[in-house]
């Protein structure tokens, strides 16, 4: 027996006949989806009874009120793309995360942008008074539903995937209503400007609709583009219109999954095969993560020794919030002063209603680097660190 994996039926169809001619000892062919791993194991489990009841007890309530919705967020997202090619940047929060947004304003006031096309779209009363406190746009409604306050413990626990329907929601609105969007999530830092440095230059970033950061990961549910939905570009046109479109009706499996970003990768390969959607998968030279942090230590030490200058860092790849600040720190990626942590900016009084300039007090202009594991890259050698992992010695 001899499978066939491809992203379209029909061409799983085209190659087995094209093949059985030359092959006649195959007596018989396994058709199988592209999500069947080397083990022959299906990972493309259809969404179940809980997980389409979920999904369209939430779509109801948002399209139940999507034509106020879109009335009342358009004003503010035409204000935040004046002056930046018709580009708005967004952003979800809920309170939980409130310093690790902070930290990447810092971060990109570092890098010398203003972030004056910033939208946030916090989910609690907590995170509200954070964005106000920041001084940038935000924008909630009702329709969203409810969100959990804290920030998830790990990757694909309720928290994470709750979330995971206003990360769909941000990015579905400003497409739908006509906007270049620019997506990431909290744990980022900025190194330069990679709107003005890239997305913004055709002759640098090429002529795609979408652009996603490389996960690392090589995983079967990942392909075939392994998009990490963590940070990613998209240029407005009927393809990305209709993909955000789709996006927004497969929840379910976001749901049964327990991942935003299974559900869009497969979607991707979907929309590319049959409506012909341009996907660029960055190069993590410019465009680095967690994977990188971990484990392309080569990688690492250029940049780490100045040799290497990328545009951002994603601090994904990474258990818990904890960790993600410690290695921050560590890497010379982390710039909110003490006074400004802990997630409680909401209620230190003296930033309250401050507007983006105000609330900079929080920022330190140079990196505050502090060390927790020897084994774990660090702009410092952190030799008298304990390990991260038993028995590791220093990462220098």
């Amino acid at each position: 027996k001899l499978r066939v994996r491809h992203p379209a039926p029909r061409m799983r169809i085209a190659i087995a006949q094209q093949l059985t001619p030359v092959l006649p000892w195959v007596d018989s062919w396994v058709y199988s989806s592209r999500l069947t791993t080397q083990g022959h194991r299906n990972e493309g489990r259809p969404a179940g009874k809980t997980s389409m009841k979920m999904h369209r007890r939430a779509l109801a309530r948002l399209l139940e009120g999507l034509d106020r919705i879109e009335k009342s967020i358009l004003p503010i997202l035409t204000k935040a793309a004046a002056g930046h090619e018709n580009t708005v940047m967004v952003m979800t929060m809920n309170a939980g995360m409130a310093d690790l947004v902070l930290n990447f304003v810092c971060s990109a006031r570092r890098a010398g942008t203003n972030l004056d096309n910033l939208v946030l779209f916090p989910t609690d009363a907590e995170a509200q008074s954070v964005a106000e406190s920041l001084g940038f746009p935000y924008f909630f409604d009702s329709a969203f539903g409810s969100f959990p306050k804290n920030e998830a413990g790990s990757y694909g626990d309720n928290v994470f995937v709750k979330m995971m329907w206003i990360k769909v929601l941000c990015v579905y609105l400003p497409v739908d209503l006509g906007f270049n969007v620019l997506f990431q999530d909290a744990d980022l830092v900025w190194l330069q400007d990679p709107l003005r440095q890239y997305f913004h230059k055709p002759a640098v970033s090429g002529d795609f609709d979408m652009y996603f950061m490389d996960d690392g990961s090589r995983s079967t549910r990942f392909s075939p583009f392994f998009s990490n939905t963590g940070f990613y570009y998209i240029r407005n046109n009927e393809r990305t219109k209709y993909f955000m479109q789709s996006m927004l009706y497969s929840s379910d499996l976001i749901i049964e999954w327990r991942s935003h970003q299974s559900a869009l990768v497969q979607l991707l390969a979907d929309h590319a095969s049959t409506f012909g959607l341009r996907v660029k998968t960055l190069s993590y030279t410019d465009f680095p993560s967690g994977k990188d942090y971990h484990h392309r230590k080569p990688y690492m030490l250029k940049w780490m020794e100045g040799e290497i200058q990328p545009l951002v860092f994603h601090m994904c790849w990474t258990q818990n919030k904890v960790d993600k600040v410690r290695y921050l720190k560590q890497l010379g990626g982390w710039f909110t002063k003490p006074e400004c942590e802990a997630g409680d900016l909401h209620r230190r009084e003296e930033t309250k209603g401050a507007a983006a300039n105000d609330i900079y007090h929080c920022c330190s202009a140079e990196p505050l680097v502090q060390c927790f594991y020897r084994d774990k890259a660090s702009i410092v050698p952190c030799k008298n660190s304990p390990p991260k992992d038993r028995g590791r010695g220093s990462w220098w």
